[in-house]
């Protein structure tokens, strides 16, 4: 089967909150890996295919968060000892992020470079 991604994807931890509405609980998220078209994060509760959601990304080593909405492209129900968390479900979630401004974009460039390059060679 052919990976017919745009882009490639980093596994890489970083620091994730989503709400599902402006006005709905903010909830902290796992990553599972990024690129700049999107994330894949483990969720605890399920996500509707093709709703969008408000991230708030904070990226080792650029100064300020990603505000950004993504829409949920796909969704599978995982065990939660499989993805390093304890609770009595979880999800994976693939999101595709919308319209990034050219500062995001570019700060998602800088991270994704920072975390090939690996500590102490930048």
């Amino acid at each position: 089967m052919q990976d017919k991604r745009r882009f490639a994807r980093l596994r890489t931890t970083v620091d994730v909150t989503y709400q599902t509405a402006p006005e709905s609980v903010v909830q902290r998220a796992e990553t599972k890996d990024l690129s700049h078209g999107g994330i894949c994060l483990v969720v605890r509760e399920s996500l509707a295919i093709g709703s969008v959601v408000h991230l708030t990304l904070t990226l080792r080593g650029i100064a300020a968060p990603i505000a950004c909405q993504a829409k949920v492209r796909w969704l599978r129900e995982v065990r939660p000892a499989d993805v390093g968390i304890s609770a009595w479900t979880a999800f994976e979630a693939g999101l595709e992020f919308e319209e990034l401004t050219a500062e995001d974009q570019e700060a998602l460039r800088r991270h994704y470079t920072l975390q090939q390059l690996g500590p102490g060679e930048t």
